[in-house]
């Protein structure tokens, strides 16, 4: 692929902007879109997750051509991503299952639908498609390409408020959250596995104890988050950026000046 195209940037903006909205494609410009899937509402889904799935695919293609799996991070290691995603969601089940209040009634279906397929579709889309490629192939600096993916992410969370005040501290939380999973992404040597595996568990601990206030949450939730979101920096610098060196820099802060 041809670095700094402009062409090539306009296809990954626009094939981001396809599957971006195809939801509401869907849900708002054809009211009538539920009766072209079946019935049932996983397989429902599955289609639908496969359409939004598809832009990325083609674009990843036309761009990475036989590097499409690296380029997105999905050939990184998976089993040492999800052990270390899991040792930084710890304080959120510990600390939920002291504080919190259990939901039974949680079904392996819902497990799909609200954690590991949101897990897998935001990041590949948001971080390893958008800010990753941005970053890595048409050097964009770390600060311009999160947060533009930050203002996408966020946007995506505004109808978890209630009010004008409350969609705007979804819009925050979730804006800074894409930041915080952009750094990691890219700390961890584009493995797209820490990402997914984090997004899934965290919205797991979520829907396994029922947390009240959406995407914010309430002051509890909020410390256990926020020790989690700690202990994932600290790891990372540790044993991930201080012995391979930082891929946030100085050089990379506004303009990526290095081979990544």
């Amino acid at each position: 692929m041809k670095k700094n195209n402009l062409f090539s940037t306009f296809l990954l903006i626009a094939g981001f902007l396809l599957s971006y909205f195809i939801d509401k494609i869907f849900y708002s410009i054809t009211p009538n879109w539920a009766t072209w899937f079946p019935e049932n509402y996983f397989i429902r889904y599955l289609c639908i997750l496969f359409l939004r799935l598809v832009p990325i695919a083609g674009v990843s293609f036309i761009l990475l051509q036989k590097n499409v799996l690296k380029g997105l991070g999905l050939t990184a290691n998976f089993s040492k991503a999800f052990f270390f995603a899991f040792l930084f969601t710890l304080p959120l089940f510990v600390g939920f299952a002291f504080f919190a209040k259990f939901d039974p009634e949680v079904k392996l279906s819902r497990i799909f639908t609200h954690c590991i397929s949101p897990g897998f579709y935001e990041e590949l889309l948001i971080r390893s498609f958008l800010i990753g490629l941005l970053f890595r192939y048409f050097k964009w600096g770390f600060i311009p390409a999160s947060l533009l993916g930050a203002l996408f992410f966020g946007s995506w969370h505004l109808y978890q408020g209630h009010d004008l005040m409350s969609s705007f501290f979804a819009f925050l939380v979730t804006a800074m959250g894409s930041v915080w999973f952009a750094w990691l992404y890219f700390e961890w040597r584009f493995n797209a596995w820490i990402n997914i595996s984090l997004h899934a568990l965290m919205n797991f601990s979520w829907m396994l104890f029922s947390i009240d206030g959406g995407a914010t949450g309430n002051a509890l939730s909020n410390i256990f988050r926020g020790i989690t979101i700690a202990l994932s920096i600290v790891v990372t610098v540790k044993i991930i950026s201080l012995k391979r060196g930082f891929i946030i820099n100085r050089k990379t802060l506004w303009i990526n000046q290095t081979e990544t």
